[in-house]
């Protein structure tokens, strides 16, 4: 949760030299905190007790004509607060006004603060569940003020934002042509570090598509961008977390499982709790995709699994209850009772469908191994599915060569074949016949040469 007061706020520097000055670090070059800081300090600190109170006070702050250093600074530290304060409340409305109402302040200062703050406003909307569609709204208005202002990077990051946004809402092919028409623009100013986010982004939004290879190739141009700068600790969490995405669907698990344990190494110590379970989620995945269930559980009651343990390591927790027992059901009820943590999240629910069809052809094999001819009605009340599914899994069995045998589906039975028992000699016998062949045509050829 986001938590209330300086110290725990934005990490920008006048929110470090504020906290300083408030928990009694020394004051830089020995200056006294100004009384205009010590005003947002003072209104930051009723937030714990007195929210409203705080709101007021931060609003008055915001709405002074103070146009000094002083108080500019304490208008950019005010808004911080406040923003964080309407953030912990759910109020992205408020948030939202914060930003348009100052449109204006935002002309005034630096252009660097500037895209510090309106990116920290929007961020800000975006940690209150819901308000997707409001953040949106925001992103069209600020990147349209960029423009008629001439703020290009602002405008640059504000897009590669809405495209992430897109690509949460599932509007793939809006996000993919706007993160291509990124990609244009970046590669001609040279930006290598935005250059691998989009690189990342634009993988991502393939990898949605299911054009694998594209994904693979917009990673690797990801990588080969970040060869060449410092890439920051959380950008190279999320090539890692891509990559253990793209190696689990060629299934190449323990790859992956290497991956994303980098990634949860990365986000972990930038104290990322939220990125940080997730990647322990695709971590615990992992290990139930290559049958390793001791891995999985020693992950769940590990140091990891304690550490972030939640909602999220529960509902995986009962994945790999489900799968070590066999059983569907318990497989269907842990869908049904934790949908938000596995469902909901498109690679998790993705790979547990694979898993699920697994655990139904081996139990459905392992039912029906003791007959020669059973009743489909008689399988489905065994395995406790309905009769029609059971029957389209048998045929693709069937299809497949993985269950010897043949539906009658005017009697309503599977009636299975025992393997036949291969015999050798027709082998040899073609074996023989090829060397025959071969003997023959050598003749044929020093026949020619004779005549």
């Amino acid at each position: 949760r986001l938590r209330h007061g300086l110290a725990s706020g934005p990490s920008s520097d006048m929110a470090a030299a504020a906290a300083s000055a408030a928990t009694g670090a020394p004051k830089r070059e020995g200056k006294a905190v100004p009384e205009a800081v010590q005003r947002v300090m003072d209104a930051a600190a009723l937030a714990t007790d007195d929210a409203p109170a705080a709101i007021a006070a931060l609003q008055s702050i915001l709405g002074g004509g103070n146009k000094s250093p002083d108080g500019v600074r304490a208008k950019e530290l005010a808004m911080q607060e406040l923003s964080l304060i309407q953030a912990n409340e759910g109020n992205a409305p408020a948030i939202a006004a914060l930003l348009r109402e100052n449109r204006e302040f935002f002309a005034g200062i630096p252009k660097a603060k500037t895209a510090k703050l309106v990116r920290m406003l929007i961020d800000r909307v975006g940690q209150i569940a819901g308000a997707e569609e409001l953040q949106a709204e925001l992103l069209d208005e600020s990147i349209a003020w960029t423009k008629a202002e001439r703020r290009n990077f602002l405008r640059i990051r504000l897009q590669t934002r809405l495209a992430a946004l897109m690509l949460g809402r599932g509007s793939f092919h809006d996000a993919l042509a706007l993160a291509q028409a990124l990609l244009r623009e970046i590669k001609k100013l040279d930006d290598k570090p935005l250059l691998v986010e989009i690189h990342v982004l634009e993988s991502r939004i393939h990898h949605e598509l299911h054009n694998i290879p594209k994904a693979r190739a917009a990673l690797t141009s990801a990588r080969a961008a970040a060869n060449a700068i410092y890439v920051s600790p959380e950008t190279q969490a999320d090539i890692d977390i891509q990559a253990g995405t793209l190696a689990s669907e060629d299934e190449d698990y323990k790859t992956a499982f290497s991956y994303f344990y980098e990634a949860f190494e990365g986000h972990g110590s930038l104290k990322q709790r939220a990125m940080a379970t997730r990647c322990l989620k695709y971590m615990i995945l992992v290990q139930i995709m290559t049958g390793s269930v001791e891995e999985a559980r020693g992950l769940i009651s590990g140091k990891q699994g304690v550490e972030y343990a939640g909602v999220s390591v529960d509902a995986m927790r009962a994945v790999v209850e489900a799968y070590a027992d066999r059983s569907l059901a318990a497989f269907q009820a842990a869908l049904a009772d934790f949908k938000e943590e596995i469902v909901d999240d498109a690679f998790i629910s993705r790979h547990l469908q694979r898993l699920y069809q697994r655990m139904l052809e081996a139990n459905l094999a392992r039912l029906v191994e003791p007959f020669s001819c059973v009743e489909l009605s008689h399988v489905a009340s065994l395995i406790g599915l309905p009769e029609p599914v059971v029957e389209a899994k048998l045929s693709q069995m069937i299809l497949d060569g993985r269950l010897l045998g043949t539906l009658d589906q005017g009697r309503g039975q599977l009636v299975l074949y025992e393997d036949a028992d291969v015999d050798e000699a027709y082998d040899g016998a073609l074996g023989v016949l090829d060397k025959l062949g071969s003997v023959m045509d050598g003749l044929f050829a020093k026949a020619r040469h004779v005549r």
